[in-house]
Formats: C-alpha cells, sequence, structure tokens
C-alpha cells in the first residue's frame, strides 16, 4: 500500500478498520430495503416511534404499490451484497468462503449500486415514467457524490483489499 495509515487505523486482526463514512456510505446505498423493509418493522414494533409510523407508513406504502419503483430495489442489492460481510470480516472465515470472495469486490459492488441507482432515474425520467422533482434531484446528487467518494477514496480501496488472514479456531 503507498498510503501510510497509524496504528489507531488498524483493528485487532492487523487489517484496516472499515472507516464510518463507508459504513453510511453503504447504508445510504442500502436505502430502498431500509425503506420498504426494515422501516415499517422498526415503526410497527417500537412503542415510541408508532405515532411516526402512523405518518410515514401511507408514503412508504404508496411507494411501495408502484411497480416501477420496485426496480430501485435492484440498486440495494450489491450494498446489501458487501453489508454482510462487514461484521464477518474476521480470521476464523474460511478461505473460500463467500464472504472472502465478495469483500474483495466490494468496492466494485459499491459502485455498482449507484450506477444502476442512477441509470433507473435517468431512463425514468427519460421514459416519462417518474417527473423531476426536488427528492429525485438530490438522491442523483448524493449518489453522485457518494460514487465519486468511493472510486476516489485510497482508503476505501485498501480497506476492500484487506482481509484477515485465515486461523483455524481453536477447539
Amino acid at each position: 500500500m503507498d498510503t501510510k495509515y497509524s496504528f489507531d487505523d488498524y483493528n485487532e486482526h492487523q487489517v484496516l478498520k472499515i472507516p464510518f463514512n463507508l459504513v453510511v456510505t453503504t447504508v445510504y446505498a442500502l436505502k430502498y430495503i431500509v425503506v420498504l423493509f426494515i422501516l415499517p418493522i422498526l415503526l410497527n414494533f417500537l412503542p415510541a416511534l408508532t405515532d411516526a409510523g402512523k405518518l410515514i407508513i401511507p408514503y412508504i406504502s404508496q411507494f411501495a404499490h408502484k411497480p416501477a419503483n420496485l426496480a430501485f430495489i435492484l440498486s440495494s442489492i450489491p450494498a446489501f451484497l458487501i453489508f454482510i460481510p462487514m461484521f464477518k470480516r474476521v480470521p476464523n472465515t474460511p478461505e473460500q468462503s463467500w464472504i472472502r470472495r465478495i469483500w474483495t469486490k466490494g468496492r466494485g459492488l459499491l459502485l455498482s449500486s449507484f450506477i444502476i441507482d442512477m441509470s433507473l432515474m435517468i431512463i425514468y425520467l427519460l421514459l416519462g415514467v417518474r417527473q423531476f422533482d426536488g427528492v429525485m434531484l438530490a438522491v442523483l446528487y448524493i449518489d453522485s457524490m457518494l460514487l465519486l467518494y468511493v472510486m476516489r477514496s485510497k482508503r476505501v480501496r485498501n480497506v476492500f483489499e484487506e482481509f484477515p488472514a485465515y486461523e483455524k479456531k481453536a477447539k
């Protein structure tokens, strides 16, 4: 690696820690899964959020009942694939595990997540399926900024290159 990092940048397995920015970027890339699946569950089961749920659920169901909008879930799938290995990045992960293979391709998957999202929005605009509004402008802007972050960041590149060396679990 051509970039120097401090000892604090490494975890107990001697690989770079996943930066908070990368976690937030990945969660943002999961926005359609969060909005369509996780948020309604949280709003229904957490007593403190039930009043907020009564206000938000109609908008979520309106979004979910338009078949054209469900295609946006496709852009969250690559991000979901790297979200899981973020928490399984440990030495006892087998060498031939899908987690290791996915992690090494994580940067490309995250980039593809933003590219798919932006492409779907542009296609929908060109076909007249959706109208251009402030929400779409904000999502396109945030997607493009995060796309640039993932493309340009050496830290992100280096994090996806590293995975802890395999160590068999002692029984």
